[in-house]
């Protein structure tokens, strides 16, 4: 089992099912994110975050480069139906909206499990809302299969692509358990990804 390694130094267990299902909620087809999950979980007993990053990015980017773009861009979110909100609206903290780099206004895409939506980005001053809320009509709850209180993902728009700036690092660790397999597994998969060029 693998331990994974969080930028301030302590550590929680593999969550293989977790790593799956982020992969999907980008895009990601089952056998994909299968097969990428069981090789992660295959490279080492320590993985420190910001390489299990990597290892994902690379994973996907060798079998599906718009479900690594959309993996790499994503931030999750908790879905709340608000009843004051204008459907294709989604209203947020203004926390999110700054740590997002998102204006007012601003169109981004929500997803869940492959489905997509845009909507705009709107400052939520009225109501408290959690630091990781986004609220939504409940339209739009429907249109992406969210009940109240679902996670969902979060991906900003550039320039037609997704956009990796809401990336967050933290001090870099290394460690000898997770360094030679984790490595070649990168290494493999990025020439797997340079030869389908």
């Amino acid at each position: 089992m693998i331990e994974v390694v969080k930028s301030d130094g302590s550590s929680i267990p593999f969550d293989r099912a977790k790593l799956a299902r982020s992969m999907r909620a980008a895009g990601a087809g089952e056998s994909t994110s299968e097969e990428v999950a069981d090789a992660i979980e295959r490279a080492g007993d320590m993985m420190p975050t910001q390489q299990m990053g990597r290892l994902v990015m690379h994973g996907l980017d060798a079998r599906d480069h718009g479900s690594a773009e959309r993996h790499d861009a994503t931030r999750w979110l908790v879905a709340r139906t608000a009843i004051e909100v204008t459907r294709g609206v989604a209203r947020l903290p203004p926390g999110i909206l700054m740590s997002r780099r998102l204006d007012q206004g601003e169109d981004f895409q929500l997803m869940n499990a492959g489905r997509v939506r845009t909507v705009h980005a709107e400052l939520n001053e009225r109501t408290i809302t959690g630091k990781n809320e986004v609220r939504l009509h409940s339209d739009d709850m429907r249109s992406l299969d969210l009940e109240d209180g679902d996670r969902i993902v979060v991906v900003r728009q550039s320039q037609g692509r997704a956009s990796g700036e809401w990336r967050t690092g933290g001090p870099s660790i290394t460690h000898r358990a997770a360094g030679a397999k984790a490595r070649a597994l990168e290494a493999r998969w990025e020439q797997e990804r340079e030869g389908d060029k």
